[in-house]
């Protein structure tokens, strides 16, 4: 049965939806420092150095935690690695009429910028591009262009 949201998604947000998919299947297990663990605000800015998604920073509006995601070019949320899920990534519908829409509030996360956590994302990038060279993935970074 095909999935309401497959029928109004755009083909282009479908392509990078799958090949996400694909790499978050294989990322590696990935040990960091002090016994950190690799978060969704790692994931989400490797991710976007490698597709044409933007990263965002924020929470979960009811609960307040903190969370990052992926918005593709036409306004979808793609959570690459939803925390408390077993599954994902997920592509999320975030027009008016969604009940996913307002789930995720952006806002800047100033926790995240400091050197160790700027490391440690450097890490997950690098093992993710190994993956992306193995499944010969050709990366289209989201060119930003200056207006």
């Amino acid at each position: 049965m095909t999935p309401y949201a497959i029928t109004v998604a755009p083909h282009s947000d479908l392509q990078v939806l799958a090949k996400i998919i694909k790499v978050m299947e294989y990322m590696p297990d990935i040990e960091l420092p002090d016994k950190e663990e690799v978060s969704c605000h790692m994931i989400a800015r490797a991710l976007a150095e490698f597709f044409p998604v933007q990263y965002k920073d924020g929470y979960f509006p009811r609960k307040g935690y903190q969370h990052s995601w992926l918005v593709t070019q036409t306004g979808n949320v793609i959570d690459a690695y939803p925390w408390a899920i077993v599954g994902g990534p997920v592509m999320l519908d975030m027009r008016l009429g969604s009940p996913w829409n307002g789930m995720f509030q952006a806002h800047p996360l100033l926790s995240l910028e400091n050197e160790e956590f700027k490391r440690n994302t450097q890490t997950v990038t690098e093992a993710m591009r190994e993956v992306i060279n193995k499944l010969g993935i050709k990366p289209e970074p989201l060119v930003v262009r200056a207006a």
